[in-house]
């Protein structure tokens, strides 16, 4: 399935019910994948305000931050995803480290 139909697919989803985190958290995946890391960051915004445990979302908004030069709030994000539960991700970040030693820690 192209990433057109899917973001169309999700875009039906969020129509039929606009109060699931996930939908957004879905959209703003396949938002960053066609580089369009604001629209992206709306997305995860959304799905953190309905869910504000949703560990993915601030996971996800991180990386989008990350990408648009915004460090500082990419770890932030990256913190409260930690401390939402979400850990094994975070080999990536260690990775982004070894290419972009910013001095952030997590």
């Amino acid at each position: 399935m192209s990433s057109l139909n899917k973001k169309i697919k999700n875009n039906q989803a969020i129509e039929f019910n606009p109060s699931l985190a996930e939908v957004y958290v879905n959209r703003g995946d396949l938002r960053i994948n066609l580089n369009q890391y604001i629209d992206a960051i709306q997305d995860y915004n959304m799905a953190i305000k309905l869910d504000p445990n949703c560990a993915l979302a601030y996971y996800n908004r991180a990386n989008s931050k990350y990408f648009l030069g915004d460090d500082e709030g990419a770890n932030k994000d990256w913190r409260k995803a930690s401390e939402l539960g979400l850990t094994h991700y975070f080999r990536n970040i260690n990775t982004i480290y070894k290419y972009n030693p910013s001095g952030l820690s997590i």
